[in-house]
């Protein structure tokens, strides 16, 4: 087991570690599968279950990602311009959404607004008394959050010097009230004079797609196929009232999938028709090319009818049981 805290484990759309003193990332590596009594996936949903109540933490368990970035199995963008109304609308999407049964690891970018303390200056008052609206905020910094004024140095370690108001003289606003700010002619200005202060929310992460503010919802599929949890997901999500405005949008995999399928689709057309030509060039005449193109039809009825037979997706599907075959592998 190794814990690394400090950064987060990375997240979709972002390049490298992701980091903040708020995060921390645990990586398990199991024992090879000879030596142990059951699949890694059992583990990790037992994992899932032991840690989903633990309150005040957001908390992302997954397997091992191999083979190249595909993004989350549902994103959902909630797309509009107010974030106080998107806020409503993710929470009321994420409780629809919520016991889909596969989806695992649901999760939003929008991070909650926290409580901000505004000092508003009376800019005339403030011009009277000789005092500008820099000088006010900067003393304000100084007096709460502090400033640095210089460096101490001792052997080889260095050290901040910081200016800042005792604990006693900066935990209400009477005491900042209390405040006296210098002006131009170096008299002291009571900060009560200047203007007053206001409890006010704050924006979290704000983030933009083509200039329009999103929200994004997350979540992985375990026990199901992709597709087969985000229908499910997308049926769920048409009963969401959306004012005028709004909109959902689906990305991630499914993006990434719809995206290569079309490639696919007109590489598939077009390496058909290259090859035909070839074949025409090589025989001279056009019914034998067709005879032998006629082959891939029926080699693709075959391929169809062994999928079917042994229920398997069309596309490549990460099976926990049939990974655990080859030996250990690490759950995050």
């Amino acid at each position: 087991m190794i814990t690394n805290v400090g950064y987060g484990g990375g997240g979709e759309g972002s390049f490298g570690m992701s980091g903040g003193e708020h995060m921390a990332n645990i990586v398990l590596t199991f024992h090879d599968y000879e030596v142990r009594q059951r699949p890694s996936f059992e583990a990790i949903a037992d994992i899932r279950k032991a840690i989903a109540d633990l309150p005040g933490a957001e908390i992302k368990v997954q397997k091992e990602e191999e083979g190249p970035p595909t993004g989350a199995a549902v994103t959902v963008r909630l797309i509009g311009e107010d974030f106080k109304a998107l806020e409503s609308i993710s929470e009321e999407a994420k409780s629809l959404i919520l016991n889909v049964p596969g989806l695992v690891n649901l999760r939003s970018d929008h991070e909650a607004t926290r409580p901000e303390l505004a000092f508003h200056v009376d800019r005339r008052r403030a011009m009277l008394l000789g005092v500008n609206t820099a000088t006010v905020g900067n003393y304000i910094k100084t007096a709460v959050f502090g400033s640095e004024v210089g460096k101490y140095r001792q052997f080889n370690d260095e050290y901040d010097i910081t200016v800042r108001l005792p604990v006693s003289q900066r935990q209400s606003i009477d005491d900042l009230f209390r405040l006296r700010v210098p002006n131009a002619s170096g008299d002291a200005v009571p900060l009560s004079s200047l203007g007053d202060f206001e409890y006010a929310g704050g924006y979290g992460t704000i983030s933009r797609i083509n200039q329009k503010r999103v929200v994004t919802l997350m979540g992985d599929a375990e026990g199901r196929l992709d597709t087969e949890v985000l229908a499910d997901v997308q049926a769920r999500l048409k009963q969401l009232n959306l004012p005028l405005g709004y909109e959902v949008r689906y990305a991630g995999q499914k993006e990434e999938q719809d995206a290569a399928q079309a490639f696919l689709t007109k590489a598939f057309v077009i390496a058909l028709f290259l090859i035909l030509l070839i074949l025409v060039a090589q025989f001279n005449t056009l019914i034998v090319p067709l005879i032998i193109m006629t082959t891939v039809i029926l080699s693709l009825i075959g391929v169809f009818a062994g999928l079917l037979v042994c229920k398997m997706p069309f596309r490549h599907h990460h099976d926990g049981h049939r990974r655990d075959q080859s030996g250990g592998r690490r759950g995050e």
